[in-house]
């Protein structure tokens, strides 16, 4: 039979010596927290599941950081952004932009109309007419 969490941690938290207790509380939270971090961004509300969307999330400690791929723009004088993407052959477009595929614009997405445009050209230029373009019907909501 398998021990429960409670097993195994209570006797962890409950060191009556208070310093000992607040170090070892403090030690586990930030492991528990390090796990779930790497999970936050796998889940959304049920509010998206009509967009039946397939999240990969790689944790940077996992990556080759020779295959990270930078994208500088400059916004005006005094912003500018870069971006980072992680190549991954197995993701190339010509392997997950199929028929039926969907590419839905978030709700962040300034000016969705023009990013479909842009979007369907770079695909027809890229010889992938399959995907379908379509924006999110659920507004941004912060956390």
């Amino acid at each position: 039979m398998l021990n429960t969490l409670d097993e195994y941690l209570g006797p962890l938290v409950s060191i009556p010596d208070p310093p000992a207790q607040a170090h070892i509380q403090t030690i586990l939270l930030g492991t528990v927290a390090g796990y779930v971090e790497k999970l936050r961004y796998l889940y959304k509300s049920e509010a998206y599941d009509y967009e039946t969307e397939c999240r990969f999330v790689i944790p940077e400690s996992d990556t080759d950081k020779d295959l990270i791929r930078f994208e500088y723009q400059e916004q005006d004088e005094s912003n500018i952004r870069i971006r980072h993407y992680y190549e991954i052959e197995e993701l190339k477009l010509h392997r997950i932009l199929v028929t039926d595929s969907e590419i839905r614009l978030g709700p962040r997405v300034i000016n969705p109309d023009n990013v479909r445009y842009y979007l369907s050209a770079l695909l027809r230029k890229a010889g992938l007419p399959g995907p379908k373009i379509t924006t999110s019907d659920i507004p941004y909501r912060r956390f």
